[in-house]
């Protein structure tokens, strides 16, 4: 039933876990005083590992697999940005 979505829907899921990823690796960076990477780097790795599950739970499009990890490294990008702020 899932393979019968039009790929907006996929775009905006998509979307969800990459600003998911990207506040999470900001708030663990600006709870660990912003100059650790490590924080960032597993919640993006938890992050990776819970969505792998939700998408092979739901059955979703063998593309959208290997495009949903192209979200995770946003909780890096959310560390960058958070540190570079004053």
């Amino acid at each position: 039933m899932t393979a019968s979505l039009p790929a907006l829907t996929y775009f905006l899921l998509w979307s969800l876990y990459a600003i998911a990823s990207l506040v999470g690796g900001a708030a663990s960076s600006l709870t660990f005083g912003r100059t650790r990477s490590w924080p960032p780097l597993t919640t993006g790795l938890v992050l990776m590992i819970a969505g792998t599950f939700g998408v092979w739970a739901v059955h979703q499009p063998l593309w959208f697999h290997g495009v949903s990890f192209l979200a995770y490294p946003m909780a890096y990008l959310g560390h960058l940005a958070v540190r570079k702020a004053p």
